[in-house]
């Protein structure tokens, strides 16, 4: 276990490094296409079974987001996006809720620069089901956000379950105007 840590430390490190611009290497630009896969292997490897008693779940979730600035960098939304919602779910492995929310938005955000607006709202309401229990005006935040979505993307068919949810949580929370106005937009 503590081999590993040590190896992701490493690999955070050396991503970093590779980042940072050198006259000793001669990079005078960061190299984003060799940080990207560096940031990836650290935060799985953070990621680990036996790494949660270390309490790296909050180092997941910053190799993550670094490896989805990378990969925003190089290009590439939708691998930027995958990245941003892995950092969601370490996020909420650690407990850190508005980390969830916020790593959420980014995600969705990516997801529809890369054209895949159903996938952005498919992500917002996994969010919100990460974050019901415990942060209900956030939760509600990303499922109008999902709803928001479905509705511009003209595939309200696909958001059955999304207006679901919302609804199910608007009623649990006792804002029974807002339920019924979600009812009545479904």
């Amino acid at each position: 276990m503590a081999d590993k840590q040590e190896e992701a430390g490493k690999l955070m490190k050396k991503a970093s490094k590779a980042i940072s611009p050198s006259l000793f290497d001669f990079r005078l630009k960061p190299d984003w296409e060799v940080a990207a896969p560096l940031f990836e292997r650290a935060a799985v490897l953070f990621k680990m079974p036996g790494m949660q008693q270390v309490g790296r779940f909050e180092d997941a979730s910053e190799a993550y987001e670094r490896a989805s600035t990378a990969q925003e960098k190089l290009q590439s939304p939708f691998h930027a996006a995958k990245h941003m919602e892995a950092a969601a779910e370490t996020a909420r492995l650690s407990k850190s809720w508005d980390k969830v929310f916020e790593y959420t938005k980014s995600a969705a955000e990516l997801y529809i620069n890369a054209n895949r607006a159903t996938v952005a709202a498919d992500c917002l309401a996994r969010g919100a089901r990460q974050l019901e229990e415990h942060d209900v005006e956030h939760a509600l935040t990303l499922l109008y956000d999902a709803v928001d979505i479905y509705e511009s993307d003209t595939k309200e068919a696909n958001a059955a379950d999304v207006f679901r949810q919302a609804i199910s949580l608007l009623v649990r929370a006792k804002r029974y105007p807002e339920a019924v106005e979600m009812m009545m937009r479904f």
